[in-house]
């Protein structure tokens, strides 16, 4: 179901929105009709606030993308960022990124041992992730529902590659997720 009309909002940290910015003006000369790109602390500012800063009408659907943040908030970060979304219009959708739970607890490192050693283990920025069983529990009770959760090679051959945006793109890994969901 293609959503008519509908806004999309970024939502990361200052310093990645600026670069988002600048990149998108790099290439298509300005931001894209329809995207607003939202700088966020979510572990201090109040998202709703700061979605209704940047025009967001709660009444019309809308997209959210959360690419590459979930796994740098707490459990409550990610649960009160899916809550401050809860009140979106029927027919809005979520997409994010999240890192696979085994990775995060050392089981399964998917070839990934110095990012583990330095995101994990070392720094401790990394602090989230999920089993890919458990993303619907998560949104549902915040009135999403999962349409579909890939991993790196689907996501680089079904959205990527037939864009041709696949040069110059940071390769995701094949510890990360990506889920599209629906505002139900």
């Amino acid at each position: 179901m293609v959503v008519p009309k509908a806004r999309a909002y970024e939502l990361d940290l200052a310093g990645n929105i600026a670069r988002k910015h600048a990149r998108l003006s790099d290439v298509f000369g300005r931001l894209p009709d329809g995207l607003t790109l939202v700088p966020i602390d979510f572990d201090r500012d109040d998202l709703a606030a700061a979605l209704a800063d940047d025009g967001f009408r709660i009444e019309r659907p809308a997209m959210f993308v959360g690419e590459a943040v979930t796994q740098y908030l707490s459990e409550d970060g990610v649960r009160a960022t899916l809550s401050s979304l809860s009140g979106a219009a029927p027919g809005s959708r979520l997409v994010f990124t999240y890192l696979l739970q085994d990775f995060l607890d050392g089981t399964e490192l998917y070839g990934g041992g110095r990012m583990y050693r330095r995101f994990v283990a070392e720094q401790r920025i990394f602090r989230f992730g999920l089993h890919p069983g458990d993303v619907a529990g998560l949104l549902a009770p915040y009135g999403w529902i999962e349409r579909e959760q890939v991993g790196t090679e689907d996501y680089l051959e079904r959205y990527v590659r037939p864009a041709g945006r696949e040069r110059g793109l940071a390769a995701p890994t094949p510890v990360e997720r990506f889920v599209y969901a629906e505002k139900t």
